[in-house]
């Protein structure tokens, strides 16, 4: 399974590591292999930004923690290059599960 997460889910889990949520439990599929995370240089930038300029966020992530993170990203992610196309919104479809449309 590819994943691309949006930034917010990186923020989440930064927040809060050791919780055990669907964040969590996606973020670590990835560390480990079990999905393979699609990983756009933007996102990271996004990432990066988001934490350091938003004071709420700065105040409870370390820098330490961001880049620990930043680093072990890059190093089970898959660099793509930057989406410039539209992405297909998904929906769920009740009995069927999920379908792309667009």
């Amino acid at each position: 399974m590819r994943l691309l997460l949006d930034a917010n889910i990186f923020i989440s889990y930064l927040l809060q590591p050791d919780e055990v949520s669907s964040i969590t439990l996606i973020v670590e599929a990835c560390v480990v292999g079990k999905a393979t995370l699609l990983l756009p240089e933007a996102l990271l930038a996004e990432l990066a930004e988001r934490v350091i300029h938003k004071p709420y966020l700065n105040a409870r992530i370390q820098p330490e923690e961001l880049a620990y993170l930043v680093t072990l990203l890059r190093q089970v992610g898959e660099t793509i290059s930057t989406i410039e196309s539209a992405i297909p919104a998904v929906v769920t479809v009740r009995g069927i599960g999920y379908r792309f449309e667009g």
